[in-house]
């Protein structure tokens, strides 16, 4: 066996040029802290093994990643700048089956690194997300959940899943709820704001003086007790009275208009 060979409870571990490694693309987490990690490198050396899987792409590249991106584009920038020889120390694995049980070794993998808390709840809402989809897609299948003894319901199912309890992805799906509904009301408070009519001053200033002149005439007929039964212009009936309310809240609502719009200039 090759010394850059070593195998560890029928585990593979071999040294591998960073140029043969590709980053998983399923992998979204972001890349941060890359520069304090190329520091430790260099002082310490690689001190995890990455962990990856043989395939071929057609890019000359040997190896996808499951975990280590940070410390594969750590190394990748120092062998860069010739400060590393470029060597990295993976653990291969089987390729996973399928995409989910793939996407599933990723959030695990990423849940190992040092993260703040609101950086885990992200990740395991996805992992729950992803749990979810995974359900979802087996149902009417060969493969289709049963529940049992072990396994009473959907939350104990996707806990074990994620790798926590039933009581924990209750929790996370009524926060993954209440946020939803929040996004939901301020698109719609978004959409409502934008469908807003846009008036131009000239606009407002026609309209108060065309509204003040409705005002007038309809006080007229009140003064003279002229309260018939009128048409507006969509040919409705309405009292002077019912029609002076209307053309009154219209003014107050350019008055308005036009006064908020001041207050932005």
């Amino acid at each position: 066996m090759a010394l850059n060979d070593l195998m560890s409870n029928g585990v593979k571990t071999k040294k591998i040029h960073i140029d043969d490694i590709r980053l998983n693309k399923l992998n979204n987490y972001p890349l941060s802290e890359i520069e304090e990690l190329e520091k430790s490198i260099l002082e310490y050396g690689q001190l995890e093994n990455g962990i990856a899987y043989e395939e071929d792409c057609g890019d000359n590249k040997k190896y996808t990643l499951l975990s280590g991106h940070r410390r594969c584009t750590a190394i990748k920038h120092l062998y860069d700048k010739g400060l590393h020889d470029g060597m990295v120390d993976v653990r291969l694995e089987q390729k996973p089956s399928t995409i989910y049980e793939e996407k599933k070794k990723i959030n695990h993998a990423n849940l190992q690194r040092k993260l703040k808390p609101e950086e885990i709840q992200e990740i395991r809402k996805s992992a729950i997300d992803l749990a979810l989809q995974e359900f979802e897609r087996r149902k009417g299948t060969d493969e289709e959940i049963k529940f049992n003894s072990d396994c009473k319901n959907l939350s104990e199912w996707v806990g074990k899943e994620v790798g926590i309890s039933g009581r924990q992805v209750r929790t996370y799906l009524k926060q993954m709820k209440e946020e939803n509904n929040t996004n939901n009301k301020d698109n719609e408070n978004n959409k409502n704001e934008q469908e807003k009519p846009q008036y131009t001053r000239t606009q407002v200033i026609k309209e108060l003086l065309s509204i003040a002149r409705k005002i007038d005439k309809l006080n007229d007929k009140i003064t003279t007790n002229e309260l018939e039964i009128i048409f507006e212009g969509n040919g409705k009936k309405c009292s002077v009275s019912t029609l002076l309310n209307k053309e009154s809240e219209r003014f107050n609502f350019f008055a308005s208009y036009i006064e908020n719009n001041r207050k932005g200039e």
